[in-house]
């Protein structure tokens, strides 16, 4: 089993408003407490997916904006090597007004 680690660009104007993983809503605690939940749950030998807002952090981008944007990381440990699972991500976007899916 190995770490996975999945990195997604918000879309600017956007904030992250739902994850899941695996068919799993993810349940939103403060950062100490998913520290210690993840610890315990590692230590049990289960897998599990830790999320978080990465504000400011560079992004490639294939044109000539080489913009900053947030991004939203995906943590998973361990991670069965070739498995798959799914994740879903939803963003609200105020522009929009209705929350988009991305997958």
């Amino acid at each position: 089993a190995s770490r996975l680690k999945v990195r997604l660009p918000v879309p600017e104007g956007a904030r992250v408003c739902g994850f899941e993983f695996g068919g799993v809503p993810a349940a939103v605690v403060p950062k100490r407490e998913a520290a210690r939940i993840v610890y315990v749950e590692t230590e049990k030998g289960a897998e599990v997916a830790r999320a978080g807002n990465i504000e400011g952090l560079a992004q490639a981008t294939h044109d000539a904006e080489k913009k900053v944007r947030p991004v939203f990381e995906i943590e998973v440990h361990p991670f069965p090597v070739g498995e798959t699972r799914e994740i879903k991500v939803s963003f609200y976007c105020p522009s929009l007004g209705r929350p988009v899916e991305g997958q």
